[in-house]
């Protein structure tokens, strides 16, 4: 007995499934596509339709005629005059050079250039003239055309009636007539419309009776039941039939490549599908049950266990040995016996339920996933295998490979596979997944493993070991993939929730765009969404057929079956608006500002299997260099594009991957304002030049003068110095040396006491005077102003210095003495800072040896005095005076000390001071 929700289904599958055994060749299906007035169409009463040279269709009306590109229709431009672009036409007739001629009813013959809309040939003046129904190209020049009986020869300077025409016109005239009466033109004395396809078929009209197509050695089909009559057929470059109706518009008329065989919606949707080893089909239902077809006969089998509501179909699977099984969502695990489906009774605490997904293990057991983690089942035993076993996450996706070797794929995108009892996880997916859901996995024959997720695409294990993912940025059309399936050729089909795609083998592993074959709507899918969530949740039949469930019906394509679109979308450049002006069919060069510019290119590529499948890629050389994907839209903006040359590309992809075969290009250039131009730039640039030298020139002038100002006061100031010194040396110096060489005198003469001891005081006293105003000439005379003297100076000093406390002074000098002056201020103060140095060895070093070290780094001169007296510890000294006078001596000149020292390991003090100072003025 056939339960009530099969009568239904047998109604409308049984016929097409005795037919087709669901796999095997099926009736030829067509789809339809009408166009009228509201949608472009200058009018309903279509007489005539052609495709010219550019690809565009030309539709001839009652009501004028229109360019269709397959989504829009368009008139001719506004400079065409208005008087001749709204005539009745009744032929579209392309001529090779890419003109197409119109023939009016009782107006003559029209001509289209591409840029101008003229007369060829006037009627108006003649009533009852018969319409033009040939034109044909001569030599240069010259168009052969034929209207009623009469030939007519046009050239550019005259046109003439040659009745007859020369045998070779009359033998090409009547070639031109058999091939468009093929073609399915409607000519003068044909009671019939036909048309012969590229495939072989036979189109036929007749009258009101609609339009049938016969193919070789089989009986007519009925396509169109149009009892307005059809007037003209036309096959289009990319094997569409258009039918011109006499009253009821344009029809587009192109093979189904995917049938629906089960319309259901709701309850009647189909889960999943497969085929037996018998050939019998199985399909679940979302609303519970499975159909069994076998012969075309269908059989309605419920899945109910205990009384428990029907749940919906999750998963159908047969294995190895011929056991089918059934499992529910959320519900039992079913398996075919007798007739009907027995729901698996639990033994022990392991439910076997709510299973997702379903595999063989090659020895005659299942492997079950689902909510309670991976099952192994093998009537009577069952092991469970989780978390705590190292299974990764639930799962999702099954698949026993070569060697028996168990994959599975999980809910958050991890991919594993069972080697033994342990799970050896592919580290290498799992960042290409991104915690997506694997739906599927499946081993191709080549070697390949496709895995697919629900979000992040394809991913692919070539027969080498190499991963590589498909997703949005290799063109894949949506990333979130429901089932895959490899076709007879080695092709992978990928059913999604934005329909159905194809990818040849030999485009997938490798780097780079993949141009994917796209099924939706346009192709006979009544929705682009494909049933997933478990697996196998396609099927690949045994005669090769593809079936995917989708969310309403089952879906069914043949690949070897589906006729490519292979010709290569031509685009077209329609027009620029710019801020200032409007180009129609712009070509060469655009110029166009000054000043930045917005830009608004408008474009096309006629395409009419599926026109709204076609995308495009743009690149504006010379302001963005990469090339962007703009989907579907025919035009792009460019805002504020700055002064320049560019050089704007277009190129199309059709929805089977087919791309133009060389980008359509415009050169733009863009004017600059008048500052912005070369003239004014160098006139600039040389005015600035000039401006720049001048204002050069004054300022040189000026700190010349500042200059030999700043030197005469330094001559002034150092002859100043130099005589101060000498005034110093000569006078006060010999007078000091003269009172202390008295003094001495004095002293030997007076006898012992106190006068005479006054005496010695005043000579010792006036020697050390002597000493002091020895180091006051030398700071103060311009000639030690370098750093020679100032280190003869020093080591001079020092070695007497250190003689009379009977301490040996080593020198250790550089050769490479620069040439700089030092400021008197500073180089004094270096000179106390290191006699200071020398006076705390003689008072507390007990040393017997010191050592002068003099070098110079880096614009800097660097003095060390050492010496390997007791040393001393800083913490156990108060700083006093002497170290802080280094410290002040230092900072006076612009430098620093450094000390070292420890108790029996001497002293070390380094005096670094810059040989030029920041805020010194160069002159």
């Amino acid at each position: 007995m056939l339960s009530q929700q099969a009568k239904p289904l047998l109604r409308l599958l049984a016929g097409m499934m005795a037919a087709c055994a669901l796999g095997l060749a099926a009736t030829p299906e067509f789809m339809t596509r009408s166009w009228q007035s509201e949608e472009g169409l200058p009018g309903n009463a279509v007489r005539s339709v052609a495709q010219s040279s550019d690809g565009y269709l030309w539709v001839a009306t009652a009501e004028g005629v229109a360019r269709f590109d397959g989504v829009r229709f368009a008139g001719f431009p506004e400079s065409a005059p208005a008087s001749l672009a709204r005539l009745p036409a009744r032929y579209i007739i392309p001529i090779p050079d890419g003109s197409i001629c119109i023939s009016t009813e009782n107006a003559g013959l029209l001509r289209w250039d591409g840029e101008t809309l003229s007369r060829l040939l006037d009627d108006r003046s003649q009533p009852n003239i018969p319409d033009v129904s040939q034109v044909i190209q001569g030599n240069p020049g010259e168009l052969w055309i034929v209207r009623g009986p009469e030939v007519w020869l046009w050239t550019v300077e005259k046109s003439a009636v040659l009745t007859p025409p020369p045998p070779d016109v009359a033998g090409r005239l009547e070639t031109d007539r058999r091939q468009w009466t093929e073609k399915g033109r409607s000519m003068p004395g044909v009671a019939s419309v036909r048309l012969v396809d590229r495939q072989g078929r036979i189109w036929i009209s007749g009258g009101l009776a609609g339009l049938t197509v016969t193919y070789p050695g089989a009986p007519p089909i009925d396509v169109l039941k149009e009892e307005s009559g059809i007037a003209e057929l036309s096959e289009d470059r990319e094997g569409n039939i258009w039918a011109a109706l006499q009253t009821g518009g344009l029809v587009r008329i192109r093979d189904r490549r995917v049938t629906i065989l089960r319309p259901g919606v709701g309850p009647t949707a189909p889960t999943t599908v497969i085929q037996d080893q018998s050939g019998v089909w199985w399909i679940g239902d979302r609303s519970g049950g499975v159909d069994r077809i076998e012969d075309g006969i269908v059989t309605h089998h419920s899945t109910v266990a205990d009384s428990l509501e029907q749940r919906a179909i999750s998963v159908l699977f047969q294995d190895a040995g011929g056991k089918f099984s059934a499992a529910t969502r959320d519900g039992s695990l079913f398996i075919w016996n007798g007739g009907k489906f027995l729901s698996v009774k639990q033994s022990g605490s392991i439910p076997i339920a709510k299973v997702d997904v379903i595999s063989d293990d090659g020895s005659g057991g299942l492997w079950l996933g689902g909510v309670y983690g991976l099952i192994h089942w093998k009537d009577p035993l069952i092991e469970r295998i989780d978390a705590g076993n190292g299974l990764p996450g639930k799962p999702s996706a099954l698949l026993l490979g070569k060697g028996n070797s168990l994959w599975v794929g999980t809910s958050d995108g991890i991919l594993a596979r069972l080697d033994g009892k342990s799970f050896l996880i592919e580290n290498a997916v799992t960042p290409l997944a991104a915690g997506r859901r694997i739906s599927g996995i499946v081993e191709g024959k080549s070697g390949d493993l496709w895995v697919t997720t629900l979000g992040s695409g394809l991913i692919h294990r070539d027969p080498k070991g190499g991963w590589w993912k498909y997703a949005a940025a290799e063109g894949l059309p949506d990333s979130r993939i429901t089932a895959a399936l490899e076709d007879l050729r080695g092709d992978l089909w990928l059913g999604s929730l934005g329909g159905i795609f194809r990818a040849k083998r030999g485009d997938l592993g490798k780097q780079g765009f993949v141009p994917w074959l796209r099924l939706d709507r346009s192709d006979g899918l009544n929705t682009r969404e494909c049933f997933g969530g478990t697996h196998p949740a396609a099927w690949r039949a045994q005669a090769g057929s593809l079936w995917f469930p989708t969310t309403r019906g089952l879906a069914r394509l043949h690949p070897e079956n589906i006729l490519l679109n292979e010709v290569p979308p031509t685009v077209i450049l329609e027009s620029v608006k710019t801020s200032r002006s409007d180009v129609l069919n712009p070509t060469g060069t655009l110029t166009t500002g000054p000043g930045r510019e917005r830009l608004e290119i408008h474009f096309t590529a006629p395409s009419f299997t599926a026109p709204e499948k076609v995308s495009f890629r743009v690149k504006l050389a010379g302001l963005d260099n990469e090339w962007r994907d703009i989907g579907n839209n025919r035009s792009v903006s460019y805002e504020a594009v700055p002064a320049g040359n560019y050089t704007f590309f277009v190129t199309a992809t059709n929805g089977d991957g087919v791309s133009s075969l060389r980008p359509a290009s415009l050169v733009i250039s863009v004017r600059p304002n008048w500052w912005q131009t070369p003239w004014f730039q160098i006139s600039a640039a040389i005015a600035a030049v000039v401006l720049a030298a001048t204002a050069g020139w004054l300022i040189s002038r000026r700190r010349l003068k500042r200059r030999i100002a700043a030197l005469k006061v330094r001559n002034a100031r150092e002859s100043e110095r130099s005589r101060i010194a000498r005034d110093l040396h000569d006078d006060l110096g010999a007078s000091l040396t003269e009172i202390s060489l008295l003094a001495a005198i004095s002293a030997e003469t007076v006898p012992a006491g106190e006068s005479r001891e006054s005496l010695e005081e005043i000579a010792q006293k006036a020697q050390h005077l002597v000493g002091s105003l020895d180091e006051i000439v030398w700071a103060v005379d311009p000639r030690h102003d370098s750093p020679g003297s100032l280190i003869e100076y020093i080591a001079t000093t020092g070695q007497e210095f250190l003689a009379k406390a009977g301490i040996f002074l080593r020198f250790d000098l550089t050769r490479d003495i620069p040439d700089v002056e030092i400021e008197p201020e500073r180089r004094h103060a270096l000179f106390l800072a290191v006699r200071e140095a020398f006076n705390n060895i003689v008072k507390h070093s007990g040393a017997k040896l010191a050592r002068l070290t003099v070098s110079f780094s880096e614009d800097t001169v660097v003095i060390l005095v050492e010496d390997h007296g007791v040393g001393f510890d800083f913490g156990d000294i108060q700083r006093g005076d002497g170290l802080a006078n280094l410290g002040k001596r230092m900072e006076s000149c612009q430098g620093t000390v450094s000390i070292t020292s420890a108790h029996g390991s001497g002293c070390r003090i380094e005096f670094r001071m810059p040989l030029r100072t920041s805020d010194r003025r160069h002159l």
